[in-house]
């Protein structure tokens, strides 16, 4: 799990920033996507309307013999009630293009219609999300945007992970075992790796 704050790209931090901050999540999400499963979540401060955050399969595979078709999970439209895209929108959509995640926003659980996120007197827009994976979607059994409260101008955004235990109970020991080090054997240690110098090095 990755939760991520992006500054607003107007921000006084962010133009004084070295970081490109959507880099540094994908790397994150790639690096981290080669141990298991990854689910970034935040305030991203980015809009993607209701743009495809993901890529349809092409039919490449048709004129070039060595591009590997991959059958892709089915993935259902999203629906956003923040019609607009902004920059950073653009960006984050480009990421999930590169890393194969998705956001959650108007597509899983209770937020059928793309629930606004943050809400002021200026407007109100979609920019926190849940990214997740389509192969990962059955992780998720709800999903929701829920009502702002009076500590935040963003709303909280919740959801519920379903995680199994696939490996039998009987397999897992009941004791480890643990070497700790005496320092008083330090002179024993020695003499011995000096007495099997030759099969250590052989």
């Amino acid at each position: 799990m990755c939760f991520s704050y992006i500054p607003h790209e107007k921000s006084n931090f962010y133009q004084i920033c070295e970081h490109d901050f959507h880099e540094v999540i994908e790397s994150i999400v790639v690096d981290l996507k080669e141990k298991g499963t990854v689910f970034v979540c935040g305030d991203l401060n980015s809009r993607i309307g209701e743009t495809n955050d993901f890529l349809y399969n092409d039919d490449l595979d048709k004129y070039i013999e060595s591009v590997e078709q991959v059958q892709n999970p089915i993935i259902s439209n999203r629906c956003s009630m923040d019609k607009f895209v902004n920059s950073f929108g653009r960006r984050l959509l480009q990421m999930c293009y590169d890393t194969g995640l998705t956001a959650a926003n108007g597509r899983l659980g209770n937020d059928k219609h793309g629930n606004f996120t943050f809400c002021t007197a200026n407007g109100r827009s979609v920019n926190d999300y849940l990214l997740v994976s389509p192969c990962d979607y059955e992780l998720i059994s709800n999903f929701e945007v829920l009502q702002l409260n009076e500590f935040s101008d963003h709303s909280p955004l919740y959801f519920e992970l379903v995680f199994t235990n696939n490996r039998p109970s009987h397999n897992i020991p009941k004791f480890h075992t643990y070497i700790k080090w005496d320092n008083n054997k330090n002179i024993d240690y020695i003499q011995l790796l000096h007495n099997q110098q030759d099969r250590l090095l052989y």
